[in-house]
């Protein structure tokens, strides 16, 4: 099984997934930088994974904190955003939030599913998107939840 791989963190994902140039990356999360993410253009799905220095002006902020600031980027940007979900869950042997919401895709109209992920790991804070077409998601979350349970931190 392929791994994608990004500073400490690694995530396993299944064979129909393929890497995505930064060009793609730019365009489903707006920006390439410390990200890498997978694709399965069959089923409409996406992976990313990045990560942000911690500075210290987030010295004392939890992962809960950095998720509710990315949650109001996602109302203002994302078209239609609906929130389904928050929860608090365990990834690669951290205390991670997450957050479950739908969308429609600003480029077509097509209802979309997201989950976005986030914990801290020493002075970073990693976060890891989902995104699936509305139609595929229940087909494609099993996968995703396979891959957050398998990433591992070296």
């Amino acid at each position: 099984m392929p791994s994608l791989v990004l500073n400490e963190l690694s995530c396993p994902y299944p064979e129909r997934y393929r890497p995505m140039s930064a060009e793609e990356l730019s365009r489903y999360f707006s920006c390439a930088d410390n990200r890498a993410g997978i694709h399965d253009g069959e089923r409409h799905a996406a992976v990313s994974v990045s990560f942000a220095k911690a500075g210290w002006l987030y010295a004392l902020t939890d992962a809960a904190s950095v998720l509710k600031g990315a949650q109001r980027s996602m109302k203002r940007n994302l078209k239609n955003y609906r929130e389904l979900e928050t929860r608090s869950l365990t990834v690669a042997g951290q205390k991670a939030s997450a957050v479950r919401f739908e969308y429609t895709a600003n480029d077509k109209q097509i209802e979309q599913c997201g989950e976005l992920v986030v914990f801290r790991y020493k002075k970073k804070f990693y976060s890891v998107y989902y995104i699936s077409w509305k139609e595929f998601n229940e087909q494609n979350l099993p996968a995703f939840y396979e891959m957050l349970d398998s990433m591992s931190l070296q």
